[in-house]
């Protein structure tokens, strides 16, 4: 679990370093696209109006409707994916399955993260929580017995 987690810090430095260089992120700038301190990238959207304007009476009328979406959003990532082809970092990224919509506009806010299943700042405070004690009692306990 330890070296899943390294790699995993690696993977969101390694990210991060790419876009210290000013023009991989005037690059990311242009397609509208930012990143945080932690390596994720992110963006709005406009989804255009006539598909939210889609009826939903039914079930699966909500369904076309948010897949339509899905498939508007996906095309409009199409040159962002490219460059990250160039950068070759488009494997180390999640693309996601779902977006966050601005309340009464037709933007959607779209984040792409390098994958963590070991790495958050949850889970990163709760390991330091159970290990800075053992450390500090094993450091005692040589000093008493030493």
């Amino acid at each position: 679990m330890i070296r899943k987690l390294i790699r995993e810090i690696k993977v969101h430095r390694a990210i991060r370093n790419i876009f210290k260089d000013a023009n991989n992120l005037n690059r990311l700038n242009e397609f509208g696209f930012d990143i945080d301190w932690i390596g994720r990238i992110y963006g709005i959207v406009q989804v255009d109006a006539e598909l939210l304007g889609m009826q939903e009476r039914t079930w699966q009328e909500q369904y076309d409707k948010m897949n339509a979406i899905d498939i508007f959003i996906k095309d409009k990532l199409v040159p962002l994916v490219r460059f990250f082809n160039e950068l070759q970092i488009s494997n180390l990224l999640i693309y996601p399955d779902n977006y966050e919509q601005f309340e009464g506009t037709n933007d959607f806010l779209v984040v792409l993260q390098p994958e963590s299943k070991y790495y958050s700042p949850k889970k990163l405070i709760v390991s330091l929580s159970v290990l800075v004690p053992l450390i500090v009692i094993a450091c005692v306990a040589c000093a008493i017995f030493l």
